[in-house]
């Protein structure tokens, strides 16, 4: 995104905690400057596809490139 090529969101299905270790990575990132809090902001994460795909797409519908996504949905 932030060289303007990709400003979609990101979906983890964290089952198992499989993702814990990539998620404490990119907070840490956050945390020490090496990334935005709103790079942060596209990676969306749940151990629920119940809870992910209505995130994700509620996220991709108010993207700069939303209308462009919903033929994809």
């Amino acid at each position: 995104r932030q060289l303007g090529y990709h400003d979609k969101p990101i979906g983890l299905l964290n089952v198992a905690g499989y993702y814990d270790g990539l998620l404490r990575f990119l907070h840490t990132s956050v945390g020490s400057g090496f990334m935005g809090p709103w790079q942060m902001d596209l990676v969306h994460a749940s151990t629920s596809s119940d809870v992910l795909l209505p995130g994700l797409v509620q996220a991709m519908q108010a993207s700069p490139s939303g209308p462009a996504l919903r033929s994809v949905i």
